[in-house]
């Protein structure tokens, strides 16, 4: 996504805020981390949108949401504009890209778009209500019916009523969404998580991204990835064929590794 810069660009850090790998302390309380929060640390370690981040900050210096926000502070956004507007969405699922370098974000920056929906404050004593956030706002003088919603392929979009019965409301969408999944899968799709092991997913990146303990110029080998995990508990010795307990092939490491990907590009 080459691109001529206008402005000069700012001193962006080079540290992304990555913890130490090898201290499972270093990653802090992670027992309260929403799926929202596991989602931007698996995809702040994404190098495309990195690049996706400080190709973009400058020009997003202008939008209000970034009013009074350094680039470098929690909560900056970043647009991609002009032709390739609507990247962020399309290639991440976030309207905005929040600061990459930056762990604890704002929970409504990093909140996926799929996630976002209307939401009204109801005045107590007052039939009014106004909206507080919405993904799709209602146009000047329109009516909220006559919305058009931009679906990408095998997406579907279902409309409530609120002045009926919400429960067989539910039944027909859940009737209508299984038949639709079932006419393009060959059976219902099961989630797929594993959050006991989301953090050793994460340290398993972390560790090949960093360099070896032993030569900082290299790259740190599965082998030393598995005696770490080892060493904390995270990896279970194996049986050798004496029956002896002995620790993990480094293979283990790498398949810890292989699963952080996943969810990285898909997660």
């Amino acid at each position: 996504m080459a691109r001529k810069k206008t402005e000069q660009m700012p001193a962006f850090p080079e540290d992304w805020g990555i913890p130490d790998w090898t201290s499972i302390k270093a990653y802090g309380d992670v027992s309260n981390w929403t799926d929202e929060r596991w989602r931007w640390e698996f995809f702040r370690r994404r190098r495309d949108l990195r690049e996706f981040f400080d190709n973009w900050a400058v020009e997003s210096r202008q939008f209000e949401c970034n009013a009074g926000l350094d680039v470098n502070e929690p909560g900056f956004l970043a647009y991609a504009s002009g032709e390739f507007s609507g990247q962020g969405i399309d290639r991440f699922g976030y309207a905005g890209i929040p600061n990459p370098r930056i762990s604890n974000q704002p929970k409504s920056s990093i909140k996926p778009v799929r996630e976002m929906v209307y939401r009204f404050r109801f005045n107590r004593g007052d039939k009014s209500t106004s909206t507080i956030r919405s993904v799709i706002p209602p146009a000047d003088g329109q009516p909220r019916t006559i919305h058009e919603v931009v679906l990408r392929e095998q997406e579907v979009a279902i409309q409530f009523d609120l002045n009926e019965p919400l429960t067989p409301q539910l039944q027909r969408a859940t009737e209508f969404l299984r038949a639709q999944q079932l006419r393009i899968h060959p059976k219902l799709l099961q989630p797929r998580k594993n959050r006991a092991m989301w953090l050793s997913y994460l340290r398993a990146l972390d560790g090949r991204a960093g360099p070896s303990q032993k030569d900082p110029a290299k790259q740190a080998p599965w082998s030393e990835l598995a005696r770490v995990f080892y060493e904390d508990g995270t990896l279970e010795p194996r049986e050798a064929e004496d029956g002896t307990m002995k620790p993990p092939l480094p293979q283990s490491a790498a398949g810890l590794h292989v699963q952080g990907e996943k969810l990285k590009a898909n997660f």
